[in-house]
């Protein structure tokens, strides 16, 4: 049991820093290079990201109930699958890109979506007690070490290259994320009854309110963190 624990530790944070590689490669060399190509208008990053939050917003709320009906692990590969597609197609279209943001934006944020309505679910449900902590900080540790390197290696190469070889890279790390959720996550089978009402309910029933309210301000002010990161 304890090996099989491992392995899924081991497998969830391969699998969240190759995930990390290609969100650093769509919210920051993409955008610019969308920047690049429309000469610095920023309205057409302003509809990719209106677009794809949306579309991830209403994507993650139905996967949500779609992975208490089908494995989560066909899910969670259709999700990278797709990513891998779209990444492809990215790699294809270079400049005429900005042509096709609007389908773009929303196919990589379905995939999103998919991913981690997924991928939240199985964290909580593979890995249990003291592990929990050991993968959240070697989690933590290892996307940050990726956001300092993956950039610079980025950064080398679009010097050198293109984003076509940029992407061809981002496709071929889509790729080794199917591999490791093949082989290195053992996907339980539950059965759950997932009702996004309740959920709500059940967070201000008695004494939770005042921990909930904290929480879902911390949730807003992560996000408005990363928009203006971005930015």
């Amino acid at each position: 049991m304890k090996k099989k624990l491992d392995k899924n530790v081991f497998g969830l944070i391969t699998n969240n820093a190759l995930h990390n590689i290609i969100t650093i490669y769509i919210n920051t060399f993409l955008v610019a290079y969308i920047l690049n190509i429309s000469s610095g208008n920023f309205f057409n990053v302003a509809v990719y990201y209106l677009i794809g939050y949306s579309t991830m917003l209403v994507s993650y709320s139905i996967f949500s109930y779609v992975i208490c009906k089908i494995k989560k692990i066909y899910i969670f590969r259709s999700a990278i699958a797709l990513s891998c597609i779209t990444l492809g197609i990215i790699a294809f279209l270079q400049a005429k890109i900005i042509d096709f943001l609007i389908p773009i934006s929303m196919l990589y944020n379905l995939c999103n979506g998919m991913y981690w309505s997924t991928n939240d679910s199985l964290s909580t449900e593979l890995i249990k007690g003291r592990k929990l902590q050991s993968y959240n900080t070697y989690n933590t540790i290892i996307s940050s070490i990726t956001t300092i390197v993956i950039p610079v290696i980025f950064g080398g190469i679009i010097d050198s290259s293109n984003l076509f070889v940029i992407s061809v890279f981002a496709t071929i790390v889509g790729l080794l994320q199917i591999v490791v959720t093949t082989f290195f996550l053992n996907i339980p089978v539950h059965d759950h009854n997932f009702n996004l009402k309740n959920y709500y309910k059940e967070c201000y029933n008695g004494g939770h309110k005042k921990c909930f309210n904290l929480l879902f301000m911390n949730s807003l002010m992560y996000g408005l963190k990363d928009g203006i990161s971005i930015l």
